[in-house]
């Protein structure tokens, strides 16, 4: 019985893993931060203080806003940095978007989005290209969504933004290296929780059995 249950309990952390609610940046209000952090759907979002950065609706930045932006998005601006303290877990996926300063021609590269993960067996590194500006000469966001790091417990991750220099390179620029982030799909306390207790569960019923 006991083993059924730490099954089911297991079973149903592993659902829930798949099927987390994403970060949004719904639940809080507009706000603007450098150099400290915010709290959004359970996650803890710091600026480096490099640049700033700013919760807010498409509304609210204007032309610059991603075309496909819905409800509020967090924009890292001005070569701002952006890490997200994860404690642990895995991490699914994101979305992310470049935002140039002004709109620009159609069909321009940007740059990529850089992730630095922070993981229990060390760093992980990736990065990801913004792709090319839509018709209104602004970008939109695009979807990552990972075995980017695996089975990887995260304890945190570093974004930042680098442009194309033209040289083959990509550089961070001090006015230019913005990007915007939503929708961060990372498993809910509650599931990390279940987890837990499914795998105490499971030791329990195992030392029991060997008495």
């Amino acid at each position: 019985m006991k083993r059924a249950l730490a099954a089911l309990a297991l079973g149903a952390g592993t659902s829930i893993l798949a099927h987390s609610s994403p970060v949004t940046f719904d639940d809080i209000l507009p706000q603007g931060f450098s150099g400290s952090s915010i709290v959004s759907g359970g996650v803890t979002v710091t600026s480096s203080g490099e640049g700033f950065s700013n919760v807010d609706s498409a509304m609210a930045y204007g032309a610059i806003a991603p075309e496909n932006s819905t409800g509020q998005f967090l924009a890292a601006l001005n070569n701002d940095a952006i890490t997200l303290a994860l404690g642990g877990v895995r991490f699914l996926g994101l979305d992310a978007a470049f935002i140039a300063p002004v709109p620009i021609a159609p069909g321009a590269a940007a740059g990529m989005l850089q992730i630095a993960a922070t993981t229990t067996t060390g760093t992980i590194f990736e990065q990801f290209d913004f792709g090319l500006s839509g018709a209104n000469g602004v970008w939109s966001f695009f979807s990552i969504d990972t075995d980017l790091l695996g089975s990887s417990a995260v304890t945190s991750l570093t974004l930042t933004a680098c442009l194309y220099d033209g040289l083959g390179g990509c550089i961070r620029d001090a006015s230019l290296s913005q990007f915007g982030i939503d929708n961060l799909r990372v498993p809910e306390p509650g599931t990390i929780s279940l987890v837990l207790a499914a795998i105490g569960l499971m030791t329990f019923t195992r030392r029991r059995q060997s008495v």
